[in-house]
């Protein structure tokens, strides 16, 4: 398909720095918005193997990385010569364009022939201390200007030191169709030299956020983040205010339980270093619970994610103030010098916010006087008057920028709301799909596939790892970069209940939905289905059919007896009384906020935890509505159900909970069923135990059971060992029966019968 308009970006091209490429993927957002499909974005950067957002720029827009030696090398190959750089540059911009001894810049002229529009895009490296930067913008700009591209700025903030950088940028601004600063630093330089500006703020701003899905995060647990950048000429100050004041504060707050645990992010390469040498300080106790994450790694998004769960941040980065308080998230902010207080100063006065302070005046009194007044900060944050402000110089800018684009007013307005509900506003999915996983890696990918695949695409996918040992942790990491739905929890092994609510307490979606890791959706149009229809009918709780694939027996689709119950043989509302079932709980969807509401948490047991949860939810909702097609794809054979001890009492308390509720509500057929499985389905295993020494406990539990079902004491044992003395009786009757008529049987009794035959004949009497 042929691209209406072409773009260029130019920006983020420090060395990796997390905060130029937020502003960048922000960017992206918004012309992604803008355009849809419609438009081709060439991205200069320097190096693309440096972070994760350009290996997912791909799949997300429409764009073609270009490097950014395309302009860079030129400066290199003059060796910062400026003489040099500038005979280059006089034969680029000349109207001669036979520049066949220069591929770099015959490709530059090709891709300045086609765009539409050149967007230098913030980040602060219109700075002196960068001049292979500064070069590379005027070497953009002066193609621009050749082939009357017009080009803008916006966000940005520059610190020039030398005369004829200001000179040069003061033509280039002059010339500019938009310059647009994110801070006041530049205010007096551009009416001096009558450049028309505006002010708005930093892009990042504005950028979406999403759950983090890195496995070293836990986003439940009650955390802070710390995030500071190494400053050259003043580093040992900086290690000196960590290490006297930063450091005893947390170790008081983790021991006073105000935090799980503390992230230490770095936004650039060398920020986590900053740290190694400080390790000594921190107690084993305390640093087993702060986890260092390499933010360069990971999209700018996912780490905005990650500050906006956090209780507060504490750090130096620019950016990790502007995702803190963008997102409503306190944040406590130190600056080293003018340029950086100007910086941090325009992000907390634009939210109203006013805790930052030099790095020398660190002390433990202000960050008390932080902790005390987090609530009143988060209020501020989250005010309308504080929104309302955001809104309306990110209305200033974006309008701006839609009329640089060919845009009209009517495009401004439509994007601004949709970019404002994006960025402002959280977007809860349809369905939050939970998934606990232990030891599962050899099925996991064709459950994650199946359900990355749903033509229902507003869904969310919290895979809770508990502690697998095996390859599961490798696999999520691979998905999680694949489908940013995916938001993974990484915990100690705490069993299969524990996962699935913590997934339910990490949830945001309209209706929960449980499955397996070995397990798989039947079709793409499960969850369109099942929540198209709740929405619907307006019901709580809705599904389908149980499907399931045998290891020996394959796909098993149709049903008998007890187990009809799996299916439903025509679509239509079904009160619970009337169809009294605790088996197949995994191919419903449920409400979410009925769910929470009535704290329906799934017991925190080792065995028989579905089934409560199952019967408390139904007898709560009382109806639900059901789908006459297959919903769930249960894979069993594949590994044993042998009960432990402990598992067998937690089976007993089950059934105790279940029946409780079933005699209440004079569910005479899930009475029925209960004690089926007591003296049936699970008699064997419930005998094993009976006779050993230990097994008090369970007499106990089994003793309640009699009383509930109004038996005498030890009716159920009594039932138990007689099944497992039954079918001890009948093994051996089987065994004998195969034994007379096998072979050796059969050939032992003709070896007896030759002698006696023998000596019959002979007639030698036996005595």
């Amino acid at each position: 398909m042929e691209k209406s308009i072409k773009i260029a970006l130019l920006g983020a091209t420090a060395n990796p720095n997390l905060g130029d490429e937020a502003v960048l993927e922000a960017n992206l957002n918004l012309i992604n918005e803008m355009y849809h499909d419609k438009a081709k974005i060439y991205i200069f950067t320097k190096n693309a193997s440096f972070t994760s957002l350009y290996t997912s720029l791909k799949k997300e827009y429409e764009v073609e990385i270009v490097p950014i030696s395309y302009l860079h090398q030129i400066t290199l190959d003059a060796g910062y010569d400026i003489q040099k750089i500038e005979k280059i540059k006089e034969r680029l911009f000349s109207l001669q364009e036979s520049l066949s001894d220069n591929l770099i810049a015959q490709s530059l002229i090709t891709i300045f022939k086609e765009i539409k529009v050149l967007h230098i895009i913030g980040g602060g490296y219109i700075n002196s201390k960068w001049p292979d930067m500064l070069e590379e913008i005027k070497i953009a700009v002066g193609l621009a200007r050749k082939y009357h591209v017009p080009y803008l700025f916006t966000g940005q903030n520059i610190n020039l030191y030398h005369e004829k950088d200001r000179q040069d940028f003061k033509e280039i601004f002059q010339h500019a169709v938009l310059t647009d600063f994110r801070d006041h630093n530049n205010d007096e330089w551009c009416k001096t030299h009558q450049i028309a500006f505006q002010v708005t703020t930093d892009d990042a701003v504005f950028l979406k956020s999403y759950s983090i899905n890195d496995s070293k995060f836990i986003k439940f647990d009650p955390y802070c983040n710390l995030i500071f950048h190494t400053w050259e000429d003043n580093s040992q100050l900086l290690k000196d205010k960590i290490k006297t004041v930063i450091i005893p504060f947390i170790i008081q707050q983790i021991q006073m339980n105000r935090l799980g645990h503390l992230n230490i992010l770095g936004f650039s390469e060398g920020d986590l270093t900053l740290w190694n040498e400080l390790e000594c300080c921190i107690p084993l106790e305390v640093k087993n619970r702060i986890k260092k994450i390499n933010c360069v790694t990971m999209l700018p998004s996912f780490v905005k994610g990650i500050i906006e769960g956090a209780q507060y941040n504490i750090g130096t980065r620019f950016h990790a103030a502007v995702f803190s308080l963008s997102t409503g998230r306190p944040c406590l902010s130190f600056y080293n010098g003018e340029y950086y207080r100007e910086k941090i100063a325009s992000i907390h006065d634009l939210f109203h916010s006013s805790f930052y302070e030099s790095l020398s005046g660190m002390s433990s009194f202000l960050l008390d006087k932080f902790i005390n007044n987090l609530q009143l900060i988060e209020n501020t944050l989250n005010s309308s008057q504080v929104k309302n402000d955001t809104r309306i110089l990110y209305n200033k800018k974006i309008k701006t920028i839609i009329n640089q684009y060919n845009g009209n007013q009517a495009d401004a307005e439509t994007l601004y709301e949709k970019v404002m509900q994006i960025s402002t506003n959280k977007i809860y999915p349809k369905i939050s799909v939970i998934i606990p996983i232990y030891n599962m890696g050899r099925y996991l990918p064709q459950c994650l596939d199946s359900i990355m695949n749903q033509t229902l695409r507003e869904i969310e996918i919290i895979c809770i790892n508990d502690g697998s040992k095996d390859n599961t942790k490798e696999i999520l990491n691979q998905y999680s970069w694949k489908d940013n739905r995916i938001q993974v929890i990484e915990q100690k092994n705490h069993g299969v209940a524990f996962a699935r609510n913590q997934g339910i307490k990490q949830a945001q979606g309209e209706f929960l939905y449980f499955i397996d890791p070995d397990d798989w959706l039947p079709d793409e149009k499960v969850f369109e289905d099942l929540y198209c229809t709740a929405v619907a009918q307006d019901v709580l709780i809705c599904g389908g059919a149980f499907l399931e694939n045998n290891i020996e027996r394959g796909l098993i689709s149709d049903r008998e007896g007890m187990d009809s119950k799996y299916l439903f043989h025509e679509d239509g509302i079904i009160e619970y009384k009337d169809y009294q079932f605790d088996y197949g709980w995994v191919r419903f969807i449920y409400n979410r906020k009925f769910i929470v509401d009535n704290n329906l948490l799934i017991p925190d047991r080792k065995f028989f935890e579905d089934p409560v949860f199952f019967v408390k939810t139904m007898s709560k909702a009382q109806k639900f509505y059901a789908i006459k097609r297959f919903s769930y794809c249960y894979r069993s054979g594949h590994h044993s159900y042998d009960l432990s001890y402990e598992k067998v009492l937690d089976l007993l308390s089950g059934m105790k909970d279940i029946l409780e509720i079933a005699i209440e509500n004079h569910y005479d057929e899930l009475i029925s069923l209960e004690n089926y499985r007591l003296t049936h389905d699970y008699a064997l295993q419930i005998a094993n135990y009976l006779n050993e020494d230990y097994a008090s406990e369970l007499r106990n539990q089994l003793n309640s059971l009699n009383i509930l079902l109004n038996r005498t004491d030890y009716r159920i044992e009594y039932e138990c060992m007689k099944l497992q003395k039954d079918i001890a009786v009948y093994n051996l009757q089987m065994e004998l029966e195969r034994t007379y008529h096998s072979f050796n049987w059969r050939l032992g009794k003709k070896l007896l019968f030759i002698p006696k035959k023998i000596a019959s004949l002979l007639g030698i009497k036996r005595k």
